[in-house]
């Protein structure tokens, strides 16, 4: 009737991060805020148990979420550079080295394919609602929350570039 506890295990840790990932995810969707001790602990949470949850070795880990957190940034200091104003908060960096810490580094490209297009998605379904046209350029979306929604379709479909 039971599982091995491997098994459990493993559904445990599943379950686990994916939880961490929902309330981060329902944070920033209400506030725009990923608050930074339940960041880091997502992100802790990835490099012990990531492992038992997904089957992703310990390098590939550290990997995600070095490079999930290192991208992020580059990107948001470009955008800063280009845009004069902050486009990527401080928390979604970290939320990507997190879900790298999980998922591992390569999983990530899909994931920030797919919670890009998932915004793109939402801003285009705001504008032709007619919500904010006159504001197009100021518009907000919290990014964390659509690589939550991604990383958990990429994981459920195994969604890899290969």
């Amino acid at each position: 009737m039971g599982g091995s506890p491997f098994d459990i295990a493993q559904i445990f840790a599943t379950l686990s991060g994916f939880t961490l990932l929902g309330i981060l995810a329902v944070s920033d969707a209400k506030s725009f805020r990923l608050p930074i001790a339940a960041n880091l602990g997502f992100l802790v949470a990835g490099i012990t148990v990531g492992g038992v949850a997904f089957g992703t070795p310990f390098v590939d880990r550290l990997i995600g979420a070095g490079a999930g957190f290192l991208s992020l940034s580059a990107l948001a200091f470009v955008y800063r550079l280009l845009r004069g104003r902050t486009g990527i908060g401080g928390g979604d960096p970290i939320l990507l080295a997190g879900i790298g810490s999980w998922i591992g580094w390569q999983l990530l490209p899909m994931t920030v394919f797919m919670g890009s297009t998932t915004g793109l998605i939402f801003a285009v379904a705001m504008f032709l609602k007619g919500k904010n046209q006159h504001q197009w350029n100021l518009q907000r979306l919290p990014f964390g929350t659509m690589l939550a929604v991604a990383t958990i379709l990429v994981v459920s479909f195994d969604l890899r570039l290969t």
